[in-house]
């Protein structure tokens, strides 16, 4: 069966940077679809220039399509945009004698308008990816486009949503879908389990220096030095490299190198992470945009409670355990709670955690778990067979 998946978040000949969360779920269900990938990568020009709407096929190769497309920034011309990239991709597939029996936008906001023209000229279905912050960002800034978004997010043969606060965001905005709807986290980098174990008062977060804004460095900042004094021994370790400017960047964002309740502790292995998380009281990272987040699953699979923001992240997928806790990013009194809350009580919250680690329901988030409700999602809104 063939499945065409259109994506601006692929590693391509343009740019193999890009996250790889699609990437991996492609290659884990290749033996039973047949999978093209058209990987989109957006040229800034200006609004005045957009009638040319050039489109251009960079390399073709092992099933992979790199695309370069004009458009201006902020969402402009968003729709004609969209729909000219799938235009171009439903022709490339009557050139190429391809049929699919699905065609799969990996977001609502800006694929999601060109799979559903795909599927339009193709007589295809089509499913979305709903990656929460992406998604819940572009829709609210192109709020013109919201009968369009309804009719995609209702008219989708199935819907991934990363997490569950993604798909409430727009089941609240265009009501609840009637078909199939699976929600789908992003396959980890490391999914081994710990068992939990009691350590000393430290608090891990881990990111990319050059996202220490974005994460909310300074809301762990004054959480450090709102309770080192009331939590004996309390202290924070930041993980993640950086540029030598991005570096001091973070550091001055702590309050530079003699700070010691907060430390920046540099790059860390990945195959490392979950360790360093098994000796942490608690992860946390309060971030102001999280579409999921990978490292909070990563933590609770590693045996070390988590505080992650508010209607963003893995929110909606633990309830009210006390082992996976919110707080809105801008609440810096509720930051401080949460983290009071978990270091303090970390020997009953962990004993929560590992109930969870034993019950099988953290099975949910490894891989295997993961790729067969995508692929049994693709059967579902596959084209039958004539």
């Amino acid at each position: 069966m063939t499945v065409v998946h259109i994506t601006t978040d692929y590693p391509d000949a343009f740019d193999g940077s890009k996250t790889p969360a699609i990437q991996r779920l492609i290659k884990a269900s290749k033996k039973e679809f047949d999978h093209c990938i058209y990987s989109l990568n957006r040229i800034d020009v200006s609004p005045l220039a957009i009638r040319a709407r050039k489109i251009v096929e960079i390399a073709r190769d092992d099933g992979l399509v790199t695309l370069t497309y004009q458009a201006p920034a902020k969402g402009l011309f968003l729709k004609r945009v969209m729909q000219a990239v799938g235009d171009y991709i439903a022709e490339d597939l009557v050139r190429q004698n391809i049929t699919p029996k699905l065609v799969m936008g990996h977001k609502l906001s800006m694929e999601g308008i060109a799979a559903q023209r795909v599927g339009e000229r193709l007589n295809s279905p089509f499913g979305l990816s709903l990656q929460g912050n992406s998604d819940r960002t572009i829709t609210n800034v192109r709020r013109d486009l919201g009968l369009l978004y309804g009719r995609i997010f209702h008219d989708a043969a199935v819907v991934f949503p990363f997490a569950p606060w993604a798909y409430q965001h727009f089941a609240d905005r265009f009501r609840q879908r009637a078909a199939p709807t699976i929600m789908l986290p992003c396959i980890l980098t490391q999914e081994e389990i710990i068992a939990p174990r009691e350590t000393e008062s430290r608090v891990m977060s881990a990111f990319h220096l050059r996202n220490w804004k974005l994460k909310n460095l300074p809301a762990l900042t004054r959480a450090a030095h709102a309770l080192a004094p009331e939590i004996g021994g309390l202290h924070f370790d930041i993980y993640g490299g950086g540029t030598d400017f991005e570096m001091s960047s973070a550091m001055r964002a702590i309050g530079g190198s003699s700070e010691t309740t907060i430390r920046l502790q540099g790059p860390i292995d990945g195959n490392l992470i979950q360790t360093e998380m098994n000796a942490s009281a608690a992860f946390a990272m309060l971030s102001h945009k999280e579409s999921f987040g990978m490292v909070f699953v990563e933590a609770l699979l590693a045996g070390c409670p988590v505080i992650y923001p508010a209607n963003s992240a893995i929110d909606g997928y633990f309830g009210t355990c006390d082992f996976a806790v919110s707080a809105p990013a801008d609440d810096q009194g509720a930051i401080n709670e949460a983290i009071r809350n978990v270091v303090q009580n970390q020997i009953a919250i962990k004993r929560a955690l590992a109930m969870w680690q034993e019950s099988g329901d953290a099975v949910f988030f490894q891989k295997e778990a993961i790729v067969d409700r995508f692929k049994a999602g693709l059967r579902i809104a596959c084209k039958p067979e004539k």
